[in-house]
């Protein structure tokens, strides 16, 4: 973990939720991934693709950040195409996208240093 008990307990925090998101998402028959979500327009597979896009990004500003390079890595359109990327796929494929950048995200943040955990990143 990243040393940091704040940190440390949202890494487990975020494990936690993400594995409960992912058995839930698990359990849904393909066409409910097209049902309409309480974030209108967007349906199930577009708000987990939102999700999982975010967690990249959100991963990358960091990684850019401990190198001083604080621009965004990515324009609206392309932040917009990568969530439609994901949300394209079948609904295993997006599952496992949530679990590939989840543990990204857990092995990224838990191999910071605590005082990387002030670094500033482009959001």
């Amino acid at each position: 973990m990243a040393g940091d008990p704040r940190a440390d307990e949202g890494l487990r925090r975020l494990r936690t939720e993400g594995d409960a998101l992912a058995g839930e998402l698990r359990t849904l028959a393909p066409e409910d991934w097209d049902h309409s979500t309480n974030c209108d327009p967007w349906t199930v597979r577009l708000l987990v693709g939102h999700a999982v896009r975010a967690c990249e990004s959100y991963l990358t500003s960091v990684e850019r950040g401990l190198r001083g390079e604080l621009e965004p890595a990515f324009t609206r359109e392309q932040r917009v195409a990568r969530m439609h990327e994901i949300a394209a796929q079948e609904p295993a494929c997006i599952v496992a996208d949530l679990h590939v950048v989840l543990d990204r995200f857990e092995q990224g943040f838990g191999s910071l240093r605590p005082e990387q955990l002030d670094t500033r990143a482009a959001h």
